[in-house]
């Protein structure tokens, strides 16, 4: 493959903007990574590329990629209140009417983070009567444990911190 010169910085380069297909090379350009967006049903189109150059970096793919960020990190805040040992405590939540189901996850703890940012991105901050269940897959002589679980988004309010 030929090389190129970095629409920056002049360096010879390989790497492309996913976008604008400008030369761009590693230390000028903006790299995410092909998962980063696992927790969206859809990722736009925009966002599938692994390299950006700045400016379309700038002017395209830095307010989804803030955004999503910001949800991931009230997800990280979100609390999780089971069934069978907090069905008491989540009484006076004020809760969605259409509960969350997710299935086939291989982390549990990625299960319960997914829930949390699908509440957080709706602006919820709980999650009240989750009923997390695990399978084991046989794939020949290797075996895998999925995770399923429901959950119902809530808003936990200020005053029911008081009810403790």
């Amino acid at each position: 493959m030929e090389k190129s010169r970095c629409s920056i910085c002049n360096k010879k380069t390989t790497r492309q903007c996913g976008l604008c297909e400008a030369f761009t090379c590693k230390n000028c350009a903006h790299n995410i990574a092909k998962d980063h967006f696992n927790f969206l049903k859809e990722v736009p189109e925009d966002l599938t590329h692994g390299y950006y150059c700045n400016d379309c970096f700038v002017n395209k793919v830095s307010s989804d990629y803030e955004t999503y960020n910001t949800i991931l990190e009230r997800a990280k805040n979100v609390e999780v209140y089971f069934k069978k040992k907090h069905s008491k405590e989540v009484r006076f939540f004020k809760h969605a009417s259409k509960p969350l189901s997710l299935h086939d996850y291989k982390d549990y703890d990625e299960l319960l983070l997914h829930m949390a940012f699908l509440a957080a991105k709706d602006g919820y901050n709980a999650i009240i009567n989750v009923e997390t269940s695990s399978r084991k897959k046989y794939d020949g002589s290797y075996k895998t444990v999925l995770w399923s679980g429901t959950g119902l988004p809530a808003k936990k309010t200020a005053w029911t911190d008081d009810w403790k």
